[in-house]
């Protein structure tokens, strides 16, 4: 399974909303839709916490459509994937988990259990400046 989750790196402020994009394909190329996807769970981890394996929050089987599409999509966000053939997922992750967390590194680890190949886990940094950064 190829995924592009990019950027890599997400930078926000604190207490803006995580917008994970991406596209993610089979092994063969092509891109997953609904049907492939079995459920998919999105999990925030605090790096700079003092135990920085506990998540901050962990959404757990959430159901395909409210983060992958059928076809692909085209539209500003697409941008962010540095090229035009569109994006199948996205997510978005409340800024009421990122609110208070300025100067802090956190890593979303989305985990996608597919109907064919099993599970695959996919890594977004992001980093959280200060409101006044």
């Amino acid at each position: 399974m190829v995924t592009r989750l990019l950027p890599r790196r997400i930078d926000i402020k604190e207490g803006e909303e995580i917008v994970l994009l991406g596209r993610i394909e089979t092994l063969g190329g092509t891109a997953l839709v609904q049907a492939d996807v079995t459920s998919f769970t999105v999990t925030l981890y605090d790096l700079d916490a003092t135990i920085p394996t506990t998540a901050v929050i962990a959404f757990a089987a959430v159901a395909p459509a409210l983060g992958f599409y059928d076809t692909l999509q085209h539209d500003d966000a697409e941008n962010r994937l540095g090229d035009i053939i569109g994006y199948n997922f996205k997510y978005t992750i409340s800024g009421t988990y990122t609110a208070a967390m300025g100067g802090h590194n956190m890593v979303v680890e989305v985990k996608v259990l597919t109907v064919a190949n099993g599970t695959r886990t996919h890594i977004q940094e992001v980093v959280v400046a200060g409101k006044f950064s």
